[in-house]
């Protein structure tokens, strides 16, 4: 949930606001264990940046920076260096989108009456850079209360930049 800037971290006020809510509600802060990490493609360096938009004609989205072993993210074939563009059909451009959808798609679980423990389906637009295709990759994740460890995966990054 923290963002990263520099050799600190902060979490936005946005978030913050929904965990406060989701712990005086429920008595903890859920969310999807996606099994993925990323790094906003607005806030990679310049010459990053230009790269991916010149070989792949991308100007935004999420770039999966660590892949978790055995998740159903690698199971699905998203690999370290795709793009993420969408999240259940809303476009997403940066870890604080992310987080505000993953903590929204825990709210309306709870709001339906759905156990912590349970899974969700989570849909995913990701542009697959080894083959150069856009796909819509369904996940089934577990939902958790717990902080996300996410374990490199076997796989490594199939696109290499620069």
């Amino acid at each position: 949930m923290t963002n990263h800037c520099g050799s600190w971290y902060f979490v936005p006020s946005s978030i913050l606001n929904v965990c406060i809510d989701l712990w005086r509600n429920f008595g903890c802060i859920p969310r999807p264990l996606l099994g993925l990490q990323f790094e906003a493609i607005k806030f990679l360096g310049p010459t990053h940046a230009e790269y991916i938009w010149r070989k792949l004609n991308i100007d935004d989205g999420l770039v999966v920076e660590e892949v978790s072993t055995a998740s159903h993210a690698e199971e699905v074939g998203i690999r370290v260096g795709d793009i993420i563009q969408y999240i259940n059909g809303e476009r997403i451009s940066t870890t604080t989108e992310l987080e505000n959808k993953l903590l929204s798609i825990c709210r309306g679980n709870f709001d339906r009456g759905t156990d912590i423990n349970a899974k969700v389906d989570v849909s995913v637009r990701v542009f697959h850079t080894a083959n150069r295709l856009w796909r819509t990759q369904h996940l089934t994740v577990n939902v958790s209360g717990h902080r996300e460890v996410v374990e490199r995966g076997i796989h490594q990054r199939l696109f290499q930049f620069g």
